[in-house]
């Protein structure tokens, strides 16, 4: 049998051909400027230290979205969206969905901006929480990543309601991704607004597999797949058992 890290490196040397880019091993990849997507070559708004994010979210899918890809996903948000990678390859999953990307740092944004239009989806500069706030962005990691929101009322950085999110779409979402450094769980507890949401993929932190896994059920979501990193890290993919969409 192969084993996993072989059968992710295959997977990522499939990706990247199918867009028009080479990737052979991590060592020497950067992020390619260009890729080719629907018969045309579009170019890639990155930052020098853009490269591992690109990797592990474009080539080695890691929010799972592979596993839903024949599902009918047209209506997509983006939270945490950093500088565009997970919707662009939502874009890549997913040709026909209207895509929505909140980032509140101002440094991402200008690569997200760019990506936005590349790519046909839409950027707000802000956050997403469970009330309408200001607050500040203390950024760290790379590209960014582990950037981090502190409510604040004399803050520059604006944070939204994952309600406002969800009007935005007529109230409901068919795919929610969730990358916000902690605040995932003050999200999950917008029980009104979480019933209104498909399939969820997330990246948790702080908390082990089973105390999300718990949070998730007290809310109806099944988790379908996941990965542990170190350190009560990883990412889940899971789906609304209650949800009913809205036919308009």
């Amino acid at each position: 049998m192969f084993n996993s890290k072989l059968i992710r490196l295959l997977y990522a040397n499939y990706r990247a051909f199918r867009y028009g880019f080479i990737f052979l091993r991590t060592k020497n990849f950067r992020t390619p400027k260009r890729i080719c997507f629907n018969r045309q070559t579009i170019g890639i708004s990155s930052p020098d230290d853009g490269t591992k994010l690109f990797k592990e979210i474009f080539l080695h899918d890691e929010y799972f979205l592979r596993r839903i890809c024949r599902d009918r996903i047209f209506k997509i948000v983006d939270i945490g969206a950093n500088v565009g990678f997970f919707s662009l390859t939502a874009r890549s999953f997913f040709p026909l969905a209207e895509i929505h990307a909140y980032e509140p740092s101002k440094s991402n944004f200008h690569f997200l901006k760019e990506n936005g239009l590349n790519f046909n989806f839409k950027p707000y500069l802000s956050a997403v929480g469970k009330e309408n706030c200001l607050g500040n962005i203390l950024e760290s990691g790379d590209a960014g990543c582990l950037s981090n929101f502190h409510k604040d009322d004399s803050g520059t950085c604006q944070m939204i309601s994952l309600s406002k999110v969800i009007s935005r779409f007529s109230g409901n979402i068919d795919l929610l991704k969730l990358d916000c450094e902690g605040w995932e769980y003050e999200l999950l507890s917008c029980a009104k607004e979480m019933e209104k949401v498909c399939y969820l993929t997330m990246e948790y932190h702080d908390k082990s597999f089973e105390q999300v896994r718990e949070i998730l059920t007290s809310i109806n979501f099944s988790v379908l797949h996941f990965f542990e990193y170190p350190f009560n890290t990883g990412i889940i993919l899971a789906k609304n058992l209650a949800y009913t969409p809205i036919r308009l």
